[in-house]
């Protein structure tokens, strides 16, 4: 301990320097913390190269954008004067809202009309009908069409989809956000006229989700953040009683943030949502090592030492332990580097580098600040025996012996069953569980899913042969892919060149339907045939090439057309599980010179960015946990101890998925930090507890005594560290947003279970099982 000692007094004989250099340098990095943007753009997820980003790509090459707002327009009886010109003015004015690419409804849809034996494609109607008689036409015209029932309207006819097409331009956070303002002053603008036509205006569609994913996160984290940060400060100064103590983790967290953020803001690296998480976990290992600092600290003082020497003694016997909580954590933030994706390796890199900036703090700055701190109270001493701490610090030292087998017994039942429930937990991305039942965003999105064919789409490119289109057995096969693709889970409806044929065809081969009275039930039409003979498919074609959109479907000489598969974004965990189904479909089946699909689209690419991050941080947070453990063991110089670490690291994270399963919350995008975050967290305590039990064990102390010191020496500190993160971390159950809820929820959970780990559950296990070191 003497190497500690010099180099504790080395840093108070020197502390004007230090601290002028340290003023200094955060001075400049938090002028580069400054430049620090926001990027959670969809392309940060990929490698370079990967195959789905570069389908991706080709796509909107080929056909533009394909992420589409709905604006759900419901009425009691849509077909009227009143609430058709109602439509006809908001779909006019939703093509001039900023981002916005193309607009389609009832209003602007082209359809196939018989006109003197001659068939012409044309709107639907181009002026709204002001009759009985022409309002029930129209009624039967829309509900008949199997293209626009399900599509653009729903079967009952009282409610009617706008689609919004976003412009590339649209496709950055905050544009989106800019674009749902937009509507919802729309709506605002109408709201007299919907009141009058008894009528509602919803919005959804990934665009919307996006933009309301993007609103409730920043809110969070500007009202969160400081909600958590003024706990921290209140609990410190309670436990302490002392401002200048509150002063001293709060100085190092600042740092630590700052000059971390400054490296980013320098190397040009923005916030994603993984990134932000490095507040928590940085914050949690600054709070952690100043309290440990400040528990031996006072104890120091107790013995009725000066400022000075409480100073040296307490940071001279911390300063190994503090090292290695420090090097263990980084060493598990960096296991995450062997992610595939490139935020989920900076964050590993990025957190590894602020737990050592806050371990450097706090044997730096952290001794100096300590120098200010008034002398303590003087009943502190017996406060510390007979407060609450006190006393449960000495039951779980002494009062837990007897009951140690139990303890073990109660260990092992609940941990059987946590392995079991984990077994059951879903794995998943449905972007609909983000927001809150009754939240406007997700009534809206309930609705139209509901109602119409759903608000999330993906993708298929189909290539073949030129001229392709004009080949019945081409045109067979795609018929076939789409009838299969309707069977997925997640998806109702497809759209495609096909529709266009098969609504020609019914047109000229199918009888008008007879009139209906203006309130008969209308069911959609049976479909057409597909073009039995190659001529006949190419006039099919030529008819259809007069439509504006058709280039969005079909290109290049017929050889290349799009098929749009839409369902509801509740579903979007299945669909998103269905992936390697589709793929493994597509390669078999779809993947010759006559004809290959491709599945892309947003939909997709987000599907697969789930699939992605899930795999990875399930693997990265696996092999943590073994370099943890590993760690642990050359830091302790015992297998035996690294074993036994083993039990509060895996415990409480494997008994918090386990009620996180229960509870029926999905291992998502949201929550799977939780594992490396927990980790973190708890290897700090396991460290401090059983670095005092070790050199207990060295001072010749038996297998009692050294349980005993541990937990009346790291006991107190490891509580105190455990209350502050708990009601830190808690403070998350306040936000808007559900990730963020079940993130403060089940992080504190563990952070519980950890504590009782590390103080009762450790030392019955070593109590029963007697292992000799």
């Amino acid at each position: 301990m003497a190497i500690e000692k010099r180099f504790v007094q080395s840093v108070l004989r020197f502390k004007r320097l230090i601290l002028a250099v340290t003023l200094l340098l955060t001075g400049v990095a938090g002028f580069y913390a400054t430049k620090v943007g926001f990027d959670n753009s969809i392309e940060i997820w990929f490698l370079e190269g990967d195959e789905t980003l570069e389908t991706y790509k080709d796509f909107q090459e080929q056909f533009g954008g394909d992420q589409v707002t709905v604006m759900g327009l419901f009425t009691d009886q849509l077909f009227t004067t009143q609430s058709l010109e109602l439509l006809k003015a908001l779909s006019e004015e939703a093509a001039e809202l900023p981002y916005t690419k193309r607009v389609r409804s009832l209003i602007s849809s082209n359809v196939p009309h018989l006109i003197d034996d001659s068939l012409e494609i044309s709107p639907l109607f181009k002026e709204v009908p002001t009759t009985a008689t022409g309002l029930a036409t129209l009624r039967q015209q829309v509900l008949s069409h199997p293209g626009l029932t399900n599509t653009l309207v729903s079967p009952d006819g009282k409610g009617t989809a706008i689609l919004v097409e976003l412009s590339e331009e649209g496709y950055d956070y905050p544009n989106k956000v800019e674009l749902y303002d937009a509507l919802k002053a729309l709506r605002d603008k109408y709201a007299d006229k919907l009141a009058e036509a008894n009528a509602s205006l919803l919005f959804s569609g990934g665009p919307v989700l996006d933009a309301a994913f993007f609103s409730n996160t920043t809110r969070d984290s500007t009202i969160l953040g400081p909600v958590s940060f003024w706990l921290i400060v209140l609990c410190v100064l309670i436990v302490f009683r002392r401002p200048m103590a509150v002063v001293i983790p709060v100085v190092v967290i600042l740092l630590a943030l700052t000059w971390t953020f400054g490296l980013m803001g320098f190397l040009g690296i923005k916030i994603n949502i993984i990134s932000v998480m490095l507040l928590s976990i940085i914050t949690a290992v600054g709070v952690a090592d100043s309290i440990h600092v400040l528990s031996d600290f006072f104890h120091e003082r107790t013995q009725g030492h000066d400022n000075e020497t409480a100073v040296v003694n307490a940071i001279s016997s911390l300063f190994m332990p503090c090292f290695f909580t420090s090097i263990t954590t980084a060493a598990g933030m960096l296991a995450l580097m062997v992610s595939d994706l490139s935020p989920v390796r900076q964050f590993g890199w990025l957190a590894a580098l602020g737990v050592m900036l806050a371990f450097l703090f706090s044997i730096t700055v952290g001794p100096i600040l300590l120098l200010h701190v008034r002398a303590i109270p003087s009943n502190l001493k017996s406060d510390h025996e007979s407060s609450f701490i006190g006393r449960s610090l000495q039951w779980m030292a002494v009062g837990a012996r007897p009951r140690a087998g139990v303890i073990c017994v109660i260990a092992l039942v609940v941990l059987g069953w946590s392995l079991w429930s984990i077994s059951q937990l879903n794995v998943g991305n449905n972007p609909l569980l983000f927001y809150k039942k009754g939240t406007p965003v997700r009534q809206a999105t309930e609705r139209i899913d509901d109602t119409l064919s759903g608000t999330t789409q993906v993708e298929f490119v189909a290539t073949m042969q030129p001229g392709g289109l004009k080949d019945p057995a081409v045109l067979q096969r795609l018929a076939s892919f789409e009838e299969w693709g309707k069977e997925l889970s997640g998806v109702v409806s497809t759209l495609s060149v096909l529709d266009g044929f098969r609504e020609i065809d019914r047109v000229l081969n199918q009888p008008p339907p007879a009139p209906l009275p203006s309130n008969a039930p209308i069911s959609a039409a049976a479909p057409g045939k597909l073009p039995q003979d190659s001529s006949t498919a190419a006039q099919y074609l030529l008819l259809l090439e007069g439509e504006d959109d058709f280039e969005l479907s079909v290109q290049e000489d017929y050889s290349i057309a799009r098929i749009t598969a839409r369902g509801r974004i509740s579903n979007a965990q299945q669909l998103t599980a269905s992936l390697p189904t589709v793929t493994r479909h597509l390669a078999e089946n779809y993947n010759d010179e006559q004809l290959r699909i491709k599945m892309t689209g947003y939909g997709k690419v987000l599907g697969q960015m789930g699939l992605y991050l899930l795999e990875s941080q399930i693997d990265s947070f696996l092999l943590a946990f073994l370099v943890v453990t590993l760690m642990l063991g050359l830091l302790l110089r015992s297998v035996k101890l690294a074993l036994f670490s083993m039990i509060p690291n895996f415990v409480p994270i494997v008994l918090g998925l386990g009620i996180m399963s229960a509870l029926d919350i999905s291992l998502d995008p949201g929550t799977v930090m939780i594992g490396a975050i927990a980790l973190g967290l708890v290897v700090d305590d396991t460290v401090h507890f059983l670095m005092r039990f070790r050199r207990r064990i060295l001072e010749g102390a038996n297998m009692e005594e050294a349980i005993t010191g541990a937990v009346h020496q790291a006991g107190r500190p490891i509580l105190i560290t455990s209350m502050v993160l708990v009601v830190s971390f808690s403070s998350m159950m306040l936000a808007s947003f559900t990730p963020n809820i079940n993130f403060g929820m089940i992080t504190s959970l563990i952070i519980i279970l950890a504590l009782l780990a590390d103080l009762v559950l450790l030392p019955a296990a070593l109590r029963v099982i007697q292992p000799r070191f």
